[in-house]
């Protein structure tokens, strides 16, 4: 068995000698200004507030090829991408005379927007409070029904506050870039002119039927969920695509019987079929649709060649057979008018409002 003799001394030293001594004073802290002269007998203070950053950084990698095992350079994920020496600058140098005249510049990262102002800071009892001239913070408290907007870059102007015991006054000057712009009014309404490109129309509203002058049309607007099996409801109509369809109402859109067109309120979610009577004569009959298709050069469009004729009989279109777009309901023959993300000749492809 060991034993261990653990020793403890307390030490106790009184230094009342040095409660009594005089405490050193305090460092003298850092000036508030970069430098502080005088000339003449006028004072010159230089303050600086930001920063300036300076640096040199770069980074580069080397990969193995996974097929041929060769060593190229390559970049990594996380590498500094920028000029190997940079120096972004965000500093506001201010330089004052007689602690009222002052010069301030600001200088940016980027360049963009450096300021300058001269300016000038009033005492107390001075009926001239502030003058500034510059392109910066160049502005005016708000008044009522008085609100001046913040000063825009690339401005300059100039403000000036004056304030006795019973009233202030302020007045500025700016000169800001500026363009003209107009409005027009039809009535109480404003016309906003908007540019668009040709293929920014709305699909699936307008579509001109390939007959004039009809005797009477139907549209059949194909109703949700009727490819499902025992979707028929009253007043409903099975086509011969397996489809079921309703007849459009009224507030769903506009017919033209005199010039032939289509306008809907909204783009329809499904199929459209379309019938009417001209001359007498049913939808696709030979004696009608003289020239109402545009004219084809090989497998497009070509509006400069002759019109081409509509009828079941007329073959196909663009490589398409009629007979594809022909539906029977109802003991008649429907042209498919619209179906969505398929290409009609009759859809009119110039609307924009």
């Amino acid at each position: 068995m060991k034993y261990c003799l653990c020793v403890i001394f307390l030490l106790l030293s009184l230094q009342n000698q040095v409660l009594t001594q005089e405490l050193s004073p305090l460092e003298k802290e850092a000036p508030p200004t970069l430098f502080e002269t005088r000339i003449g007998d006028a004072d010159v203070e230089l303050y600086s507030m930001g920063s300036w950053t300076m640096g040199l950084a770069g980074g580069t990698g080397f990969s193995f090829a996974q097929n041929t095992g060769a060593l190229s350079q390559d970049t990594f994920p996380g590498f500094i991408s920028r000029q190997p020496f940079y120096i972004e600058p965000d500093i506001t140098l201010s330089l004052w005379l007689k602690k009222r005249f002052f010069f301030e510049t600001t200088i940016l990262k980027d360049f963009e927007f450096n300021s300058i102002l001269f300016g000038y800071k009033g005492g107390p009892t001075d009926f001239l409070k502030s003058v500034l001239i510059g392109n910066n913070g160049i502005t005016m408290n708000p008044y009522a029904l008085v609100e001046v907007p913040d000063m825009p870059k690339q401005s300059l102007g100039v403000s000036a506050i004056f304030e006795s015991g019973t009233s202030r006054h302020e007045i500025m000057a700016r000169l800001e870039p500026s363009g003209m712009s107009a409005k027009i009014f039809i009535g109480n309404n404003e016309s906003i002119v908007e540019n668009l490109e040709l293929y920014q129309y709305i699909p699936g509203r307008l579509f001109v039927f390939p007959d004039r002058d009809l005797d009477g049309a139907e549209i059949l607007v194909e109703t949700a969920g009727s490819s499902a099996a025992g979707s028929s409801a009253a007043g409903t109509f099975a086509g011969t695509d397996g489809r079921y369809y309703r007849l459009m109402d009224p507030g769903e859109g506009v017919i033209n019987f005199n010039e032939g067109w289509l306008l809907l309120e909204n783009q329809p979610p499904g199929r459209l079929l379309l019938y009417y009577t001209a001359q007498g004569r049913p939808l696709g009959d030979p004696e009608l649709g003289k020239g109402s298709l545009c004219g084809i050069s090989g497998t497009e469009l070509d509006p400069e060649l002759e019109a081409l004729d509509f009828s079941w009989n007329a073959g196909d279109y663009l490589g398409e057979p009629w007979s594809s777009k022909k539906v029977g309901a109802e003991g008649k023959d429907y042209l498919l008018l619209y179906a969505p993300g398929f290409f009609n000749p009759f859809e009119s492809c110039n609307l924009y409002a």
